[in-house]
């Protein structure tokens, strides 16, 4: 037992000692010596990687070493949503706007290097037009300081009303570009503007422009033909991408765009009240594709196309073509059995439109052929003038059935 106990301290004895406080401390702050003592390039670089410019901001705080660098970043990325303090607090939105102007306003006083992307999510919590003249200010900024890349998301908590947009009990909430400069550098463009009114530049242009996205707003009355002028060789000579995305249109008869140097071509969800043409030429047009455009006539000139997709809300558009398309190599189109009519009911339509049987006394269909063979015109016309076509895909719904009183239903979609 003895000797037992005599090993036991000896052991104890040969123990490392425990590191003091003191030593620890000392430790960390040769960690923080090496970690400080690399280059600027490299610091920034660790920044980058961060997901919002508002944690890069805060690393100010670690150390005068890292005080302000974060002012070299090339890529700014602000998303009020991550942050509870902008998401959550009453005054969220005046506190979000106030952090991303202060934050670009020393940003930019940095003129090396330049600052080539800027991304800004938005989530609004109210419908406050001084959220949208903030936005127009950072529209500006980017336009004016040359970013080659810029993102401008606005959400707003409740979802905007399109069947309303021309209601005059709604409050307009207006971007207003007008004035907007020229931008020689500018590269990519994505606006999605919560459904605000925008009103387009007159006289700007963007020599560098190559991918433009506009989405979730709706343009001023009688602006089409400055939509028409910003996709013009004169102001976008560079321009090869084309996205649309719900869409609103009023006080057209109908719509004209000329893209001469557009390669592709994506329209979803355009809300023209009323329906009206589009009268589409782009001589080098290669990608188009069409959903829910809900047009009364589609007149195309596009030689060079080779991948088209129609799937239109409207089932009785009219679609006219200076020429055979006779490029096309894929084809997407839908197809229905039987007609119909549009409801506004959300559960009982699809795509826009509710399909069904009508069961009269006399167990016979109120609908005829041929009004199956109106709604499915447009498809089978594209069918027959794109005989070129090695890629076909069509979306073939089968009718929503209601026999009598009774609550039994048929719906399938085959692709």
């Amino acid at each position: 037992m003895s000797s037992r106990r005599a090993g036991a301290r000896k052991a104890k004895r040969r123990r490392a000692p425990t590191p003091s406080a003191a030593a620890l401390c000392a430790a960390g702050a040769g960690v923080d010596d090496v970690i400080s003592s690399l280059g600027d390039d490299v610091l920034v670089r660790i920044l980058e990687l961060l997901p919002d410019t508002r944690d890069a901001v805060r690393t100010g705080a670690l150390s005068r070493r890292w005080r302000g660098l974060w002012t070299r970043l090339p890529a700014l990325r602000f998303a009020s949503g991550s942050r509870p303090e902008f998401s959550s607090a009453a005054n969220g939105s005046q506190r979000y706007i106030a952090f991303v102007n202060d934050a670009l306003a020393l940003r930019v006083a940095q003129t090396e290097p330049a600052v080539e992307h800027l991304a800004i999510t938005f989530i609004m919590r109210s419908l406050l037009q001084r959220c949208f003249e903030a936005a127009q200010g950072w529209i500006e900024d980017a336009v004016r300081n040359d970013v080659k890349s810029f993102v401008l998301e606005l959400h707003r908590s409740i979802d905007y009303n399109y069947n309303n947009h021309g209601s005059n009990n709604r409050q307009k909430l207006v971007i207003t570009l007008e004035h907007l400069a020229s931008s020689s550098k500018m590269e990519t463009m994505r606006l999605a503007l919560g459904g605000a009114t925008l009103r387009l530049p007159a006289a700007a242009t963007f020599a560098s422009l190559v991918d433009l996205s506009l989405e979730n707003l709706e343009f001023a009355d009688g602006s089409g033909h400055l939509l028409n002028r910003l996709l013009s060789p004169a102001c976008c000579p560079r321009l090869r991408k084309l996205s649309l995305r719900k869409i609103g249109f009023t006080g057209l008869d109908e719509l004209l765009l000329e893209a001469e140097t557009l390669l592709e071509l994506s329209m979803k969800t355009l809300l023209l009240c009323p329906m009206v043409g589009l009268i589409l030429r782009s001589p080098s047009l290669r990608v188009l594709h069409m959903q829910l455009c809900n047009l009364n006539v589609l007149t195309l000139s596009v030689p060079m196309l080779e991948e088209f997709w129609f799937l239109d809300a409207h089932p009785f558009s009219n679609i006219n073509t200076d020429q055979e398309l006779s490029c096309i190599k894929s084809l997407k189109v839908e197809l229905t059995s039987h007609a119909c009519c549009v409801s506004g009911d959300e559960d009982e339509h699809m795509y826009g439109y509710e399909y069904m049987y009508n069961d009269d006394d006399d167990d016979e269909d109120t609908h005829s052929d041929d009004d199956a063979n109106d709604m499915n015109s447009a498809s089978i016309g594209l069918l027959k003038c794109c005989a070129t076509a090695t890629c076909l895909d069509v979306n073939l719904y089968i009718t929503q059935v209601s026999i009598s009183s009774s609550t039994f239903k048929l719906r399938f979609e085959t692709s």
